[in-house]
């Protein structure tokens, strides 16, 4: 829908196997998040087309990310739309404890409140294995 205003997440996978695959997309006062269906794991080279309820603003302020754990839970990774990334060591109790988007995206948006935010609703469009 080229023009139409609504933002789409391209997640691909250019790395080994991934789990707990998970996105968060802030447009305005609206927020995109969950994992991409159908499941939270990624096979080598799979790649999903994600569109979201969000329509963008036209002023360029989109802001997320992508995060997901390699397969030995070892290391927790999230990308930022923007181009950055984040890595996290996971060992012991912090290896079993689920990571919070809010938290995630407050670490990189210290601005972004959820309680101020409207959740849209968000669909798997297209999946490349």
């Amino acid at each position: 829908m080229l023009g139409s205003g609504i933002i789409r997440l391209h997640v691909s996978n250019h790395g080994g196997a991934a789990k707990k695959v998970r996105f968060l997309v802030i447009e305005g006062g609206d927020v995109a998040y969950g994992h991409p269906a159908p499941t939270a794991t990624f096979q080598s080279g799979e790649s999903r087309l994600i569109e979201t309820g969000l329509s963008a603003s036209g002023q360029k302020t989109v802001r997320g990310f992508v995060a997901y754990c390699d397969m030995s839970g070892q290391r927790y990774y999230a990308c930022t739309v923007s181009g950055g990334k984040m890595s996290f060591r996971l060992k012991g109790w912090r290896r079993d404890r689920k990571i919070s988007d809010q938290v995630l995206a407050k670490k990189l948006y210290p601005d972004f409140d959820v309680s101020n935010m409207t959740p849209q609703e968000y669909d798997t469009i297209e999946r490349s294995l």
